[in-house]
């Protein structure tokens, strides 16, 4: 058992790295790490118990050398870059939140987002992302951005829903591109605006969006 916190951002982790030739890790409470994760191999279960894990922006990566799945995940802007690693897959099949008060600049690869989307970040300025959100859930999904406009600004934005619908929710603001790709986007149900900052990037739609 990995069991983390009851509190969130208490008792923050050093660098972990699964790599699990038998067994299985179950997740547990908050786990906080603000070193590196990465991920080899191994079993871990995410639906068993209650659980997040928070990522606390901190100049470090996230590496997944084989497809990985987590449940609950929380991007934490403190005022530094993350590094997403992703050779293999990294899917979030829980709840992925954009949470903190400063930027978390997010570099690299891709994450794909099968859950509901939460963004309550409150830093008002671009964050130099150049990451990827994949939203490729096969149910329903709330994409839930945040209730002030230009606040907790995303990185590089891909709808690719084979099945299900996607909601919009609040302000869903975008520094980055945004590439629609197939899905039913469910505009009209919540009040919602998305906003696109001038900042040299593309939206794409390889079918009617």
């Amino acid at each position: 058992n990995f069991t983390g916190t009851t509190t969130n951002y208490i008792g923050r982790l050093p660098s972990i790295t699964i790599n699990k030739n038998t067994g299985t890790l179950y997740l547990i409470n908050y786990i906080t790490t603000e070193g590196n994760w990465t991920y080899s191999a191994g079993t871990v279960d995410y639906s068993s118990n209650a659980n997040r894990v928070v990522f606390i922006s901190n100049g470090k990566t996230i590496t997944t050398n084989a497809n990985h799945t987590l449940g609950d995940v929380e991007f934490y802007g403190a005022g530094a870059s993350g590094t997403w690693t992703t050779p293999s897959l990294f899917n979030i099949a829980g709840t992925l939140y954009f949470t903190g008060s400063s930027y978390y600049t997010m570099l690299g690869g891709t994450v794909n987002s099968t859950g509901n989307i939460m963004v309550t970040n409150s830093y008002p300025s671009n964050q130099g992302h150049t990451a990827t959100i994949n939203i490729n859930g096969t149910s329903n999904q709330n994409f839930t951005g945040n209730t002030t406009i230009y606040n907790g600004r995303l990185p590089n934005i891909t709808i690719n829903k084979a099945t299900g619908t996607l909601f919009l929710i609040n302000y869903i603001t975008e520094e980055c591109s945004w590439t629609y790709t197939t899905g039913t986007v469910d505009y009209s149900s919540n009040a919602n605006r998305v906003i696109y900052i001038a900042n040299g990037k593309t939206v794409t739609t390889s079918a009617v969006h």
